[in-house]
């Protein structure tokens, strides 16, 4: 503690002890706060920091340097637990520096990346040594090939030249072999180094993501007061925009048993400036960088002035700010283990929903992408074939699944399909109410063959004709070449108009099952049974005519 100013103290100690007010002077304390929860939003993310900390009696100054310098200053909000909260400061300048405080991740990370160079390098030079001794094997060959050129072994025995000749070829053969080894020895070690090289980059990456944005920080300033000392709690949160979160689904249909299983995930990533290390954190369908208030409807006021004048007001107009550009702009902010996730929490009755992850998680900033398990939801799915000739020349397998789950399933963009286990495409899965049904494609059937063949007739207009007319003749015609029987849905569609004088007409045999499908008009729908090896015939007639002065064009 600092000591008192020199008169205070004076005066102080002359007074008698009884009378002496409890004095505890203003510290600063610089706090070390650390990402505790995360809720995040398909664009954006609330991010909420907590420190713990002892503090004393009297009132103090509580300084937090964590927070990353893209972090809006009028979005952070403080909450102070077992103290008395005072003024909150932020300044993203003349921020003072941080205490070094030890990070067992970093240095871990440090040290898995120390370790792997170290591997690397002995292997490195492991295989410069092999080659060295490759070396020296060939110049010993070298020297023992040299000594037969040589006038050494002139005037020698029989006996000796034959020692001779054993010698250099025992140590020839043993040269050669040691070049042999150690070739063969250097070739392994060769293979293992794109490995090792491997693992010092994925290295040098965990470390650098976790030291990534760690140098630009804001200073939160925090006035606390306490009557006694307390254990005393600081959390600090904000929004951030660099972050968000979208579905990614996967549905796995099995054939033979129907069953359709959908496996709901969400795609996370943060590009914050700071990395979020085991967080409880929370998936929100809640928008609130989105638009949050309908539209204004604001006077349309028009009126009649002469053509010059009109004119010229044009002119003027055109040089000017339009309205819109002259009113306030609207804010615009931009894999794990599977778990067994708790069904979404409904908040505002229904409007929002969120999905507490049961296990901590961490994202690195800018370098992870998590993949989170939202669950599995089990359907019973009615398997069709459903085929279009007007477009296809065969049909596509069909799952259609009734929602009973009663969840919401989000939409989820770029839905993967897998049919017994095997991947067949991607699907643009829209969002599924409780209670709504769906079809979900899995590809085509090749067995089931379509053919369309079309007999038009147009009425001779002559040079006094008054009147056009056409005919059509449509034979469909459904060839299942498969070894199993499908529950086909056939749809085509025939010309409609709204004009008294366009006449349209059309008959089919057999009558659809199904007009105006789906609301739209003139398209039709037949569903019937095709046993395997059958064949189906859809005929369909339609007659258009209109006045012979007029054209008649599609839409």
């Amino acid at each position: 503690m600092r000591a008192l100013p020199f008169l205070l103290s004076t005066a102080l100690a002359s007074l008698p002890a009884n009378l002496l007010p409890s004095v505890s002077l203003a510290e600063t304390f610089q706090l070390t706060s650390q990402i505790s929860n995360v809720i995040v939003y398909p664009n954006g993310a609330k991010v909420t920091r907590t420190a713990q900390f002892d503090l004393p009696a009297g009132s103090h100054q509580l300084q937090v340097l964590d927070l990353p310098q893209s972090v809006a200053l009028d979005g952070i909000r403080a909450k102070l637990t077992g103290a008395q909260l005072g003024a909150v400061t932020l300044r993203d300048d003349f921020v003072p520096p941080r205490a070094e405080v030890e990070d067992a991740a970093r240095a871990a990370a440090e040290r898995r990346l120390e370790a792997a160079r170290e591997e690397l390098q002995a292997h490195q030079d492991d295989i410069r040594s092999l080659q060295l001794s490759k070396e020296a094997a060939d110049t010993a060959i070298g020297f023992l090939r040299g000594l037969t050129k040589s006038d050494a072994l002139s005037g020698l025995s029989a006996e000796d030249l034959r020692d001779i000749a054993r010698m250099m070829g025992e140590e020839t053969f043993a040269a050669r072999q040691a070049v042999l080894e150690a070739d063969a020895e250097a070739r392994q070690l060769s293979r293992d180094l794109p490995e090792l090289q491997q693992a010092v980059d994925k290295a040098q990456q965990a470390l650098d993501a976790l030291v990534r944005g760690q140098d630009e920080v804001l200073l939160v300033e925090v006035a606390a007061s306490a009557s006694a000392a307390s254990e005393a709690t600081l959390e600090i949160s904000y929004f951030i925009d660099a972050a968000g979160w979208r579905p990614v689904n996967d549905a796995s249909l099995t054939l033979d048993s129907g069953l359709l299983q959908l496996d709901r995930g969400a795609l996370v990533e943060q590009n914050s400036g700071e990395n979020w290390q085991d967080v409880s954190l929370t998936l929100s369908t809640s928008q609130p960088s989105g638009k949050v208030a309908a539209s204004q409807v604001y006077s349309d006021f028009r009126q009649l002035v002469e053509p010059h004048r009109a004119l010229a007001k044009v002119r003027s107009e055109s040089a000017a700010p339009a309205f819109a550009d002259m009113a306030a702009p609207m804010l615009e902010v931009a894999e794990a283990e599977p778990v067994v996730m708790a069904p979404p929490v409904a908040l505002a009755g229904g409007l929002i929903l969120t999905y507490p992850y049961p296990q901590p998680v961490s994202i690195a900033t800018g370098a992870d992408a998590a993949k989170l398990s939202l669950g599995t939801l089990s359907f019973e799915a009615t398997i069709e074939a459903t085929a279009v000739p007007l477009y296809d020349q065969t049909a596509f397998l069909t799952a259609k699944i009734l929602n009973d789950s009663g969840e919401e399933i989000l939409p989820s963009p770029e839905t993967l399909l897998y049919l017994d286990g095997e991947l067949v495409g991607r699907f643009d899965q829209p969002m599924l109410a409780a209670g709504d049904d769906l079809r979900l494609p899995f590809g085509p059937i090749e067995g089931l063959q379509l053919r369309r063949e079309v007999t038009r007739n147009q009425g001779d207009r002559g040079i006094l004709s008054k009147s056009n007319d056409r005919t059509e003749a449509i034979r469909i015609t459904v060839d299942n070449l498969t070894n199993r029987a499908w529950d086909m849905r056939l749809i085509d569609r025939v010309p409609y108009g709204e004009q008294d004088d366009l006449q349209i007409t059309w008959s089919t045999l057999p009558e659809p099952s199904e007009t105006d499908l789906d609301g739209r008009r003139g398209v039709l729908a037949w569903t019937f049974p095709l046993a395997a090896g059958a064949e189906k015939i859809i005929k369909l007639n339609q007659r258009i005519s209109w006045p012979g002065e007029m054209e008649l064009i599609p839409r």
